[in-house]
């Protein structure tokens, strides 16, 4: 392979045939920014999965990829990488074999450190299955931090993975992963609607439902500021296993609660959320790094959640919003209420969110971190 082709590890996996490739709005957008910054032929690496039948998927022509598709069942990673300038892979304990081969030429990119991962693990399990959790994820922490330090690169999403394996490697660098484009941002800016006089005070939650992403905690905190007689309304963004759930315990109040489904994230969230929601409210239980708190500050609305390690890092180090201690929903209600009436605290907040996102939106995190592959490569 010639020497300055770039090889990616893709994650996720795609649907392929002969002619086209089904595979998320989002990773295709993030390839073919890859492949654009980078200078020479870029590969991606797939794994191929059945049909599936979602409508984020987008489907596209083979011939007209920026980059080179490739089955690994048929190609392995080894042979693709052999003599690839440099390899982009998924830090991942469960195929620390990956970084056997030319090790100076791959650069891993994670977001979870050890602890929160063991934490993660232990969610909604007994004491038993707690305690393993965290013995399997400490007997793996000795290779998780090998594969780092013996490898040319790390890519670092969000500061809490940073914090934890950015001193081991010899090129470490933080990005944040969202899809907030430039001209989101842009154009969130140049819009940035007042707040219409005589509309109720709304939170917005947009994210999965389920247990981990914590839309119960806003539900209930909600429900329990509406009962003390805060004029209040509640908007969800999204669907999941605890959409039902949810439905019933806002029934009494349908007035205040509205449930608006899985939005179109470009043509339709973008636009909504800023128009609709004073303050997004993301209390989630787990503490990976998610895009939505990236999303709502790149359209100019505050976040407020638990006190995780992926959001209290935002908070501290840019201010896009504030957190309260991790599952308490009282203190999630008392600032939500505290909040209503602190325009001048939501408008500060809504402001570094925008002053981040201009410097982090999704074209630009790309084009960095292809500049961090070159250097690895000295390309």
């Amino acid at each position: 392979m010639p020497r300055d082709r770039l090889v990616v590890v893709q994650l996720d996996a795609v649907q392929l045939d002969t002619s086209r490739v089904v595979l998320s709005t989002k990773s295709l957008h993030a390839l073919e920014l890859y492949a654009a910054h980078w200078p020479g032929e870029t590969v991606v690496a797939v794994e191929v999965k059945p049909r599936d039948p979602s409508p984020l998927l987008t489907s596209v022509r083979i011939a007209d990829l920026g980059f080179t598709i490739v089955d690994r069942a048929r190609m392995g990673v080894a042979q693709l990488r052999r003599d690839a300038a440099v390899t982009l892979a998924m830090h991942d304990v469960y195929d620390t074999g990956r970084s056997d081969l030319a090790p100076d030429r791959l650069v891993l990119y994670g977001e979870i450190p050890l602890a929160e991962r063991i934490r993660m693990a232990q969610i909604g399990s007994g004491r038993i299955g707690r305690l393993r959790a965290a013995a399997g994820w400490r007997r793996r922490r000795g290779a998780l931090r090998e594969m780092v330090a013996r490898t040319g690169g790390f890519q670092a999403n969000g500061y809490p993975a940073l914090e934890d394996y950015g001193t081991l490697s010899p090129s470490a660098m933080v990005y944040f992963d969202t899809r907030a484009s430039a001209q989101i941002v842009l154009d969130a800016a140049h819009e940035a609607p007042a707040r219409p006089s005589g509309r109720p005070f709304t939170v917005g939650f947009s994210g999965r439902h389920t247990a981990a992403k914590g839309p119960e905690h806003v539900l209930a905190a909600v429900l329990a500021l509406l009962e003390e007689g805060l004029d209040l309304r509640l908007v969800l963004y999204g669907s999941g296993e605890l959409t039902p759930v949810l439905q019933e315990r806002a029934s009494a109040w349908p007035e205040h609660i509205d449930f608006r489904g899985d939005l179109d994230f470009a043509t339709d969230w973008v636009h909504d959320v800023p128009r609709t929601v004073d303050l997004m409210v993301l209390p989630h239980v787990q503490g990976d790094p998610s895009g939505t708190y990236l999303e709502s500050a790149a359209v100019g609305v505050p976040v407020l959640g638990f006190d995780n390690v992926a959001l209290q890092s935002l908070v501290d180090r840019h201010g896009i919003g504030w957190t309260v201690p991790l599952g308490d929903t009282s203190a999630l209600a008392a600032r939500i209420r505290e909040l209503s009436t602190d325009p001048a605290a939501r408008s500060d907040a809504s402001q570094r969110g925008r002053d981040l996102m201009r410097e982090h939106h999704f074209e630009a995190e790309f084009a960095r971190r292809v500049r961090h592959l070159r250097d690895v490569a000295a390309l």
